[in-house]
């Protein structure tokens, strides 16, 4: 009798838990340490050497796979990648690590006119299983293969993240759904946890190393693909750098001139705090603007920032929505306007006889004015988005 109440207790515990990690995978894309890089150092290797390569992946995060097709367009940066860099120390394992400095990073990528994604993307839930001895196993929490694709993930800038692989996913999702890709399932086992894409991946062991065939479902396009590579590591990294070329190409903002960019208003409710708003702001600088955003006016909760962007409003909302925190809304219904009625229709009409025209002739018709046409509601204003933060 006396373990019941502890029974009872772990219960809701578990219940608890299971209502809150799904809201915790489920935060903001946010690719975190987006702008700071580390690498080995192989022996007697030059330190300029790993900084340069260091700064080569920092571009390639910021501007795509072939950003560095036209090397000549950076070839000033990579010969001084101090530069562009704020901070550097070494690592644990005696590699360097390294921060970039944003807004001189935007300003190299501005001059060079190429497009940019910045650290908020979206989320990529990866739904995993390995080759076993005894047949296909989910890939196991906490184990070699998901810390090696997490390492890979971050170094190449991709927002991946884990099922929780509770009863609810493996009801859902069984092994042969991941190994055969089934689009629809993996799609709306995904919606659980808020995440943009949904990743399949099937990782076997050949003779000659490791092989992964993957596919990505990202905003109803469907890729895939396989890798194969000597290495875990080897092939965790060209897994990670092909979906953050396919993520890059549905979601990388164009570049712009400063003159030629479109100036933008977002209005968003429940700002409250500081910290919320700092995180507003990080969220509109991380657009790609070389401005940071204007405050124009806060209204108890509410915040009007004005920001410069330049690609389109269906691009801008979709970066946008990508962090959880912003809700879409609707913009407040306009206010209605009465129709103004003329002053000489308020008082009664004088209708003078006209005996020299026959009865029901045209000038039997009375001169009335005509009334005005009532004002037309005014339009949302242009360029303003309306949001709500959470």
């Amino acid at each position: 009798v006396q373990a019941e109440p502890s029974m009872y207790s772990t219960r809701k515990l578990l219940l608890l838990l299971a209502l809150l990690l799904p809201a915790a995978v489920g935060q903001a894309a946010v690719v975190e340490d987006f702008y700071r890089v580390e690498l080995p150092v192989a022996e007697g290797q030059p330190r300029d050497e790993v900084m340069r390569e260091a700064l080569e992946v920092m571009l390639g995060r910021l501007g795509g796979a072939d950003v560095l097709s036209e090397r000549g367009r950076f070839d000033s940066a990579l010969k001084d990648p101090r530069s562009m860099m704020q901070r550097m120390g070494s690592s644990d394992d005696g590699g360097i690590d390294v921060e970039f400095e944003p807004a001189q990073l935007r300003d190299l990528m501005s001059a060079a006119g190429r497009p940019m994604l910045g650290p908020t993307r979206p989320g990529v839930m990866l739904w995993a299983v390995e080759q076993g001895t005894l047949g296909d196993e989910f890939l196991a929490s906490g184990g070699s293969w998901t810390e090696t694709l997490n390492q890979a993930a971050r170094h190449r800038a991709v927002a991946l993240s884990f099922p929780l692989n509770d009863l609810q996913d493996r009801a859902e999702v069984t092994e042969e759904v991941i190994v055969s890709a089934d689009q629809a399932t993996l799609v709306e086992a995904t919606e659980r946890y808020e995440a943009t894409a949904a990743l399949a991946l099937y990782i076997t062991e050949q003779s000659s190393g490791w092989k992964l065939d993957w596919h990505l479902y990202l905003d109803g396009e469907a890729d895939d693909g396989s890798v194969s590579a000597e290495t875990p590591e080897q092939a965790a990294d060209e897994l990670m750098q092909q979906v953050a070329n396919l993520v890059f190409e549905q979601y990388a903002v164009p570049a712009a001139q400063s003159g030629e960019l479109d100036n933008w208003i977002i209005v968003v409710d429940n700002v409250e705090g500081l910290n919320a708003f700092a995180g507003l702001q990080r969220i509109l600088q991380q657009l790609g603007s070389q401005v940071a955003p204007q405050l124009l006016a806060i209204n108890g909760s509410q915040v009007r920032l004005k920001f410069d962007f330049s690609g389109s409003e269906a691009q801008l909302v979709r970066l946008l929505a990508l962090d959880q925190r912003l809700i879409k809304s609707e913009p407040p219904a306009p206010e209605p306007v009465a129709p103004q009625t003329p002053a000489s229709l308020d008082a009664p009409l004088a209708i003078e006889p006209r005996d020299q025209q026959p009865l029901g002739s045209e000038s039997d018709v009375m001169d009335v004015p005509a009334a005005e046409a009532p004002v037309p509601a005014a339009e949302p204003a242009p360029n303003t988005l309306y949001f709500r933060w959470r």
